[in-house]
């Protein structure tokens, strides 16, 4: 399936975002062995406690593909706390990584068959911001993160 969405992905030009199984930086492997450029693929969940253990946002922003901690705000046994979440932004930003972070609180309010994730859309704004502040990220940090890195993304190239 990975292979077929990177085929796709090259010839409509549009990036690509997967949601890695048991290892992000395998199937991350695979995307990039069909000569996607790696600034056009998203590995979504790289705030789950199993990525992070493994060193796997880290490699795949090293790589140059995005890294998406898409379920900020959620507080569960599976992924990072939001303090967590917000020392692993810093950490990727001092190791050269702020162009490649993407966040999301993964909002969806109620899906069949899922548990309830009620957050309200403002979250990362309005709660998970003020924690990349004080782990001492500038304006500038933010700003490229929430903004700029979704549209370099977004753009279709």
């Amino acid at each position: 399936m990975f292979r077929g969405a990177a085929r796709t992905a090259l010839s409509t030009r549009v990036p690509v975002s997967i949601r890695y199984g048991a290892d992000a930086v395998r199937d991350l492997d695979v995307v990039l062995d069909e000569k996607l450029p790696a600034d056009r693929v998203v590995v979504g969940g790289l705030d789950r406690a199993d990525a992070v253990a493994a060193g796997a946002p880290h490699e795949v922003a090293r790589r140059g593909a995005f890294v998406a901690l898409d379920h900020v705000g959620l507080d569960d046994d599976a992924h990072l706390t939001d303090a967590d979440r917000a020392s692993l932004v810093a950490e990727l930003v001092t190791a050269g990584h702020g162009d490649r972070i993407l966040l999301s609180s993964n909002a969806i309010g109620t899906a069949v068959g899922q548990p309830a994730h009620d957050l309200p859309y403002s979250y990362v704004s309005s709660t998970f911001v003020p924690l990349l502040t004080a782990q001492g990220l500038s304006d500038e940090d933010v700003q490229r993160i929430r903004v700029a890195n979704p549209r370099d993304l977004l753009s279709v190239r």
